[in-house]
C-alpha cells in the first residue's frame, strides 16, 4: 500500500517455517470458516486463494465482513467472517 512496505529476505528460514505451518494448518482444518473472536487488532487465520494465512483484523465492515491485513505478505482484503476466518489456536 502507499503507507506500508513489506519485503521477504531471500533464504529467510523463519518465513519458510511460517509458510509450512500455515500449509499444515490448512491441511488439518480444511477451508471452512470457524467461529472466532472478531476484534480489531486480533490476529486470526484468514482464507485467501484456498489456503489459510495469518491476518490481523484492521476494520469491522458492514454485512458481517472485516478488512484484514495478511501480516506475512502485506496485502489487504475484505472477507466474510463466517466463511473466511477461523482462530489460529484454541481461544
Amino acid at each position: 500500500s502507499g503507507t506500508h512496505f513489506f519485503c521477504h529476505v531471500v533464504g529467510d528460514e523463519a518465513i519458510k517455517e511460517i509458510d509450512d505451518s500455515m500449509k499444515k494448518f490448512t491441511e488439518e482444518n480444511g477451508t471452512s470458516g470457524a467461529p472466532c473472536d472478531v476484534k480489531v487488532g486480533k490476529v486470526v487465520a484468514a482464507l485467501f486463494d484456498g489456503s489459510w494465512y495469518r491476518a490481523k483484523i484492521v476494520e469491522k465492515k458492514e454485512n458481517s465482513t472485516v478488512s484484514v491485513l495478511f501480516i506475512d505478505h502485506g496485502n489487504l482484503d475484505v472477507v466474510k467472517v463466517s466463511t473466511h476466518l477461523r482462530p489460529l489456536s484454541d481461544e
